[in-house]
């Protein structure tokens, strides 16, 4: 069964939002040096809900990495050392035995090169307390051609699967995935 679909309807879940203009006071970004960190932004496609942990903007939200399009991608909004994550989520378990990753054509520094894939079968929404199992770490991934597919060792059924990016190729850009398709 491939999970990877085009969605012809969507439903935006949660939304980034940038504010401008706005000032801060004590204990925000501009007084302690620290940046704010945005809610991670889901999305239905169909009965899937697709995840990110940052978007670059809403051009490149999570939907981009599950329609089928290797011309489209996700983009993560958090540059060096922080790229995040995308996941999927599925109304029932499903078993993958097999993931892809199709990396942006035209900026191989963006693609991935140290990450982990995570599955939890917790019926809570995944960023609310879900307990993850790391089901395949990769480190040092050279991209030669745009597309690798990777074998899960030990599969069984989870609801939720997760990408966490540790590394880019270059490491001091932003993140990016073209597809990424569970089998």
């Amino acid at each position: 069964m491939k999970v990877s679909f085009f969605a012809t309807s969507l439903v935006t879940v949660a939304i980034a939002t940038v504010v401008v203009g706005v000032s801060c006071g004590p204990g925000d970004e501009a007084s302690s040096g620290k940046p704010k960190t945005a809610p991670p932004i889901f999305q239905k496609s169909g009965d899937t809900t697709l995840g990110a942990k940052s978007i670059y903007s809403e051009s490149l939200s999570p939907l981009k990495f599950f329609d089928n399009d290797p011309a489209t991608f996700w983009h993560s909004g958090n540059p060096g050392g922080d790229y995040g994550w995308i996941s999927v989520s599925f109304p029932k378990p499903f078993k993958a035995s097999t993931y892809t990753i199709v990396r942006r054509s035209e900026i191989a520094s963006q693609a991935p090169a140290h990450f982990i894939l995570e599955g939890s079968t917790s019926t809570a929404f995944p960023d609310s307390g879900s307990k993850w199992e790391i089901l395949d770490e990769v480190k040092e991934q050279k991209w030669e051609g745009l597309t690798h597919t990777y074998k899960i060792k030990k599969p069984k059924e989870y609801v939720h699967y997760r990408l966490t990016v540790l590394k880019t190729v270059s490491d001091f850009t932003h993140a990016s995935v073209a597809e990424w398709n569970l089998k």
